[in-house]
């Protein structure tokens, strides 16, 4: 437009001086025709002068006329010139429209060909609704949902390919679209696809006009792997936040860049503190050269194994940890940092330290059980012969006294081989039913002079019964060797205090102890306001032949014995201490509710008396069996001896009608004594048994001796428990003798 009204002026202003210069040209030729005879006469005749009236007159009408006649053509020559100009001026802004709108023309061909090539190449869906159903869609689209392009165009709606509980959710966006409430609007949805698989999209959809009606066009793609992409990642945070280890992610100079709830807890520092900081911050300061190695290691293999290192908390507390580096690297494999797991460790170390205890408990008790039995052997024979000169050795002998001496030495020697195997937990217990209470209470006075006057023993017992399923001669043992061992802890007067009470062993009392069986337990503490001892001698405490008592005034077996008996009894023991505070040991025992009464034993009488009866007495070792023989016929009976269980046997098919009595070593060559037995037995079902062994508890209960109403003596054994035992099962059923 502007081009135009310049072109105009132009045109006028060059009109105009034209026009001009036309008028003024007119003037002159009218002024020379005017004149021009009066010059030509006047050069005829001079004599005529030039400015008469006559000749002005003509020559001014003729010049007049002229003029005129000048004007007329040159205004219609400047018409004619104008109205060209404009026809050309007119023609050219024609040919400048045609050029634009064939340029138009083209640009929107080509934007069209563009939104064409555009829409029916992208990956995103493509969309046009009127009225509820799709005016237009693209192949993406129509391929998304599992459709032809024209099975959706006309014919479906977008509820036909949303999931029925989203249904709403989609009609109800797009009629706010529609009403004009909302201009545009992003949000996602359930899809249904043709084959009725559900599909997660996001959808843009903008409020538009289409042949003169609203509608909506927009957007569309599937989002179900990125959905499930972010579930996936949501689920790894949820369990990288939920995880108990710390895990931390670092950037290439080890800068702590991320921190979870583990990581809080083990370290004690808030992700909002440490995050920024460099990891050394955890790292002590001599396992510093070896973090680094393990991130140099890191970035050229990628990953460092598990291991073991120390790691230092926010309260300068050390612990011992597991640590595990990753290098993380990007979608191009490229190195952007590392990734490190740590686990504290702290509890797993204190339960593989008493695993280590109690496997170093178990293979002494192994030991002990393996000499048992010939150990016990051979202080049966010496006890038993033993005891036969001293029945023999007149009162005024002078090696009466020596005897008793070896005697004594046997006796010691046997006490020594019953707390190997109490330790063992291997000896032989009477499980009955007690009330712990009432125990305590019968050993109290005894227990007061072991102590002495210089100890005060207090108790306070539980008001509640604490029955338990116990042997209580071996209880009574416990609280005699724990006593003993306190007063040798007070050496300058001090206070002995025994508690029981009813306690409970839940799943974090055994996760933080480390040991136990969830139920009801009787709890006996006994405590002492001693010298104390160190953790090193606390955690040896329990050892066989481990003292801290000068040489001569102990064997080292007192609390080795004590747990022995508690393990035996399926009951834990704990101790607590430290220097110069005392000690306190706990023990628990399993809580029972039978009410079944307490039996006790009448005791058995001083000597026992002999019989004539005939006894077959089956040993493989040949001194106990001679022993054995010999203290049987002393006191009138007769004996039939065997070497090994065949043997036995034979025997007694040759003395059938004349036995009275087995007495059978358990373990013997070729047949053992239960074995023995049971042959015996078919022949005489009624035959008197009664077994001896110098083995081990477990070994005896392998052979089904224990537990099976069957007699059993454990070597080594006196002469007057022996003849008191072989007169007790013989007279057993009898009326009288």
């Amino acid at each position: 437009m502007g081009n135009m009204i310049a072109e105009n002026v132009k045109s006028l202003f060059i009109s105009g001086r034209r026009f001009a210069f036309q008028l003024v040209v007119s003037l002159l030729l009218v002024f020379l025709m005017a004149n021009l005879g009066a010059i030509v006469d006047s050069f005829a005749h001079p004599d005529i002068p030039y400015f008469d009236e006559e000749h002005l007159i003509v020559g001014f009408f003729a010049g007049l006329v002229t003029a005129i006649l000048l004007v007329i053509v040159t205004i219609y020559l400047n018409k004619r010139e104008k109205v060209l100009q404009d026809l050309k001026m007119a023609y050219k802004e024609i040919e400048r429209s045609q050029k634009s709108l064939v340029e138009s023309q083209e640009e929107i061909s080509e934007s069209e060909e563009r939104f064409r090539l555009l829409t029916e190449s992208t990956l995103t869906g493509v969309y046009l609704i009127q009225d509820n159903l799709f005016r237009y869609v693209n192949p993406a689209l129509a391929s998304i949902f599992g459709y032809r392009v024209e099975e959706l165009i006309d014919k479906l709606g977008p509820m036909d390919l949303t999931a029925p509980e989203d249904r709403n959710l989609v009609a109800g966006n797009i009629r706010k679209r529609i009403e004009g409430g909302v201009r545009d609007i992003r949000y996602s949805f359930k899809g249904l696809r043709k084959d009725g698989t559900l599909i997660d999209v996001e959808v843009y959809g903008a409020k538009v006009e289409y042949n003169g009606k609203p509608a909506v066009i927009g957007t569309l793609l599937d989002i179900t792997e990125r959905r499930q992409a972010e579930e996936e990642r949501a689920f790894l945070s949820n369990i990288t936040e939920h995880a108990t280890d710390a895990i931390a992610g670092l950037d290439l100079d080890t800068n702590i860049v991320s921190w979870n709830r583990g990581a809080e807890m083990i370290f004690g520092y808030r992700a909002e503190e440490i995050i920024g900081k460099p990891w050394s911050l955890v790292v002590p300061h001599e396992a510093q050269d070896a973090c680094r190695d393990r991130f140099k290691k890191a970035t050229f293999e990628g990953f460092v194994k598990t291991a073991e290192t120390i790691r230092v908390a926010k309260d300068g507390r050390r612990f011992p940890a597991e640590m595990t580096l990753t290098a993380l690297k990007d979608e191009k494999g490229e190195h952007i940092g590392f990734v490190t797991i740590t686990r504290d460790i702290t509890e797993r170390k204190k339960l593989e330290d008493q695993l280590r205890h109690a496997q170093k408990m178990e293979a002494i008790g192994q030991l002990a059980g393996g000499i048992a039995h010939d150990f016990n052997n051979m202080l049966n024979a010496i006890i038993g012969f033993g005891s036969l000169m001293q029945m023999d050795m007149k009162e005024d002998d002078p090696n009466r006294i020596h005897l008793k001496e070896i005697l004594n030495a046997g006796e010691r020697a046997a006490h020594l081989t019953r707390s190997l195997l109490a330790f063992s937990r291997k000896q032989i217990i009477d499980l009955k039913p007690h009330d712990l209470n009432e125990i305590i209470k019968g050993v109290e006075k005894f227990l007061r002079r072991i102590i002495g006057e210089d100890i005060e023993l207090k108790t306070a017992l539980s008001d509640k019964d604490l029955k338990v399923l116990i042997d209580s001669g071996q209880i009574e043992q416990v609280l005699m060797n724990l006593a003993t061992n306190a007063r040798d802890a007070m050496p300058d007067r001090g206070e002995l205090i025994m508690e029981t009470e009813i306690t409970r062993m839940d799943d974090e009392y055994i996760k933080r102890h480390g040991y136990g069986e969830s139920g009801m337990y009787a709890l006996l503490s006994v405590t002492d306001s001693g010298i104390g001892m160190d953790e090193k001698t606390r955690q040896r405490i329990f050892e066989p032949f481990f003292t801290t008592k000068e040489l001569g005034r102990g064997t080292g077996l007192g609390l080795a014995m004590v747990y022995g008996i508690v393990k035996q009894h399926d009951g834990y023991i704990n101790v607590y201490s430290e220097p110069q505070k005392g000690t306190t040991f706990k023990i628990y025992l399993p809580l029972i509710r039978s009410e079944v009464e307490e039996t006790v034993s009448a005791m058995p009488a001083a000597y026992p008396e002999g019989g004539t009866e005939t006894v077959l007495v089956a040993e493989d070792d040949q001194a106990v069996r001679k022993l054995t023989g010999d203290v049987l016929e002393r006191l009138g009976y007769k004996v039939i001896a065997a070497g090994d269980g065949e043997e036995a046997i034979e025997k007694f098919m040759k003395n059938k009608e004349d036995i009275q009595l087995l007495l059978l070593d358990v373990i013997m060559p070729k047949k053992n004594g239960k074995e023995a037995y049971e042959e015996i037995k078919k022949i005489n079902p009624h035959i008197k048994t009664l077994f001896l062994s110098a083995y081990t508890a477990d070994l005896i209960h392998k052979k089904g001796i224990l537990g099976g109403g069957l007699d059993f003596i454990l070597k080594p054994v006196s002469p007057k428990e022996l003849l008191r035992k072989v007169r007790e099962i013989l007279d057993r059923g009898r009326v009288s003798r």
